[in-house]
Order: C-alpha cells, then sequence, then structure tokens
C-alpha cells in the first residue's frame, strides 16, 4: 500500500527526466544575414537580401514580376508555419504574395 502512495512522487521527476525538448525542423531568423546557407533558400536570390533589422526583403526595383525562394523542409503535413510579413504596396488580385507548402 505504500508503493502506491509513493508511486506519484517517483513517477513525475522520472517522467520529467525522460523528456527532450523538441527541436524544429526548420528555423530561419537571417540573423546571420545570410540566406543561402543554414538553410539554404534557393530561387530569385538576386532579389533578396537581408536587411540591417535581420529581415529577408526584396531588393530592387518594385517591378511586376514574380520572385521566389525556397528551402527544403521535412516537417510533415501536420505542421505549423509562422513568420510576419509586411507588404508595403497595394495588393489586388494580381500583384499578391503566396506561400506554398509542397
Amino acid at each position: 500500500m505504500r508503493l502506491f502512495r509513493l508511486l506519484p512522487s517517483l513517477l513525475l521527476p522520472l517522467l520529467a527526466l525522460a523528456t527532450r525538448p523538441a527541436a524544429a525542423q526548420l528555423a530561419d531568423s537571417f540573423a546571420d544575414g545570410d540566406f543561402t546557407q543554414n538553410p539554404a533558400w534557393v530561387g530569385d536570390a538576386a532579389d533578396f537580401v537581408v536587411n540591417p533589422a535581420q529581415q529577408l526583403q526584396t531588393n530592387g526595383a518594385a517591378l511586376a514580376a514574380t520572385r521566389y525562394l525556397a528551402t527544403p523542409s521535412r516537417v510533415s503535413g501536420a505542421a505549423t508555419w509562422t513568420f510576419w510579413a509586411n507588404l508595403k504596396f497595394g495588393t489586388s488580385s494580381a500583384n499578391l504574395a503566396d506561400v506554398f507548402d509542397v
């Protein structure tokens, strides 16, 4: 009977020791100022820069053009993507930003 009373107090510390923090499959804060490595973003790299605030942004004239960057990821279909976007242009059906998970 005494063992059953001790079991909860023993089990909780053992469970705490057995857990590991989960690591993200992909995280990029652009703090290193380089989006071509760790992780490597590929695409229209000449059309993007990392600004002094460590944010990825388009580089160059505001022309009607398609620009893209992509990076491989092995996350499952149940993944959650979190990002911040500051579109400093008037969006429309022809002037927009898309995010794809393929």
